[in-house]
């Protein structure tokens, strides 16, 4: 009994952990940078604000595409 109370309660947990991502891509989506770029282009007066920590913006990672 002990098992079978375990093993559902880990199951619960395990859905109730994943169930907070489930509606993060509806929010947020990938912007390439083409589409920004016309984008800007189409926009008469454009805001464009960075939101970087100072960390994020002096990052120097060795790999480039981390730089972001």
């Amino acid at each position: 009994m002990k098992k079978i109370l375990f093993f559902s309660f880990s199951l619960f947990i395990l859905q109730q952990l994943s169930a907070q991502f489930r509606f993060d891509l509806k929010s947020y989506k990938t912007v390439f940078w083409e589409d920004f770029c016309r984008e800007l282009q189409r926009q008469n007066d454009p805001l464009l604000l960075d939101v970087r920590s100072m960390g994020e913006y002096s990052d120097t990672s060795v790999m480039a595409g981390m730089n972001i």
